[in-house]
């Protein structure tokens, strides 16, 4: 691990001192972005990290803000990306997926909207330790799961598609991944995208972290309580996999998911802005 990325990572836990995750998670986050920094009298006191035409991350010193140098950063990342011929910026959502947007908690939603940015979205991750986990949804019946490693199948790229066709992109490369399918009478009923060792922000040394990806529900088996046990069981699965917490990154769905125990970790603000 290089000094930069060391330094990176120092100053990141100093401006989000709510996020636990490990160097070496941060780091591997960080290389496959563009960094700019920032420097005064020889210290580095900030920096900006670019992914596409994603801000994926800026960070000023809390003891240097206010002097002119996240505006500075934020310029400088809006003209590299202009650059590269895109003519938007958007805050997170890329492959590093350090954040999804900005996050709230710090108020940097405010610094974004004061500079242009305007509100595209708004999701919340949200997290539970597996320790604390106990299956408090009953299985609707008749109601079956089945894990399978590596491999997606036709069947269930069906069902996103159904779901939500977006993802098919998404949910085409399975390897690392595991599928949950949920089926009633030998139908198909629903899915879940997840990964036993995913790194994740709330990944910390030593840990083993379960995420919860794309789910969905196909439409004539909502609302009876699929979903819900589906993602019970999924969470449950993850626990025997060895995972000591599991994290969903991009959720609306606050109180469905506290249904089964888990818990708000951080909200965002997903902006984004033309340039001209």
């Amino acid at each position: 691990m290089n000094d930069r990325l060391k330094t990176c990572f120092k100053i990141f836990s100093e401006c989000f001192p709510m996020v636990y995750v490990s160097e070496k998670i941060i780091s591997e986050k960080l290389l496959c972005t563009e960094i700019f920094f920032r420097y005064e009298e020889g210290k580095t006191v900030g920096f900006a990290a670019v992914e596409g035409n994603s801000l994926a991350v800026i960070c000023v010193l809390p003891e240097f803000q206010g002097k002119g140098y996240g505006v500075s950063l934020l310029a400088e990342s809006e003209e590299y990306i202009k650059s590269k011929g895109f003519d938007c910026v958007v805050l997170g959502r890329n492959r590093s997926e350090i954040f999804r947007g900005a996050v709230m908690e710090t108020l940097s939603h405010r610094f974004f909207e004061n500079r242009g940015y305007h509100a595209y979205n708004g999701c919340l991750s949200m997290y539970i330790y597996t320790e604390e986990f106990q299956h408090r949804i009953k299985t609707p019946e008749g109601l079956v799961f089945r894990a399978e490693k590596d491999i997606i199948s036709s069947e269930v790229l069906g069902m996103v598609k159904t779901v939500e066709p977006n993802w098919l992109k998404y949910c085409e490369n399975c390897a690392g991944k595991t599928v949950i399918t949920a089926e009633r009478g030998g139908k198909a009923a629903g899915f879940v995208i997840a990964e036993t060792d995913a790194h994740t922000i709330i990944t910390e040394e030593g840990c083993k972290t379960g995420l919860i990806g794309y789910a969905g529900v196909i439409p004539e088996e909502r609302n009876k309580g699929t979903g819900l046990s589906m993602i019970s069981w999924t969470t449950g699965y993850l626990k025997t996999e060895g995972c000591t917490e599991v994290f969903i990154s991009y959720t609306s769905l606050d109180q469905w998911y506290a249904k089964i125990g888990y818990q708000e970790y951080l909200w965002y603000w997903m902006g984004e802005k033309k340039l001209t």
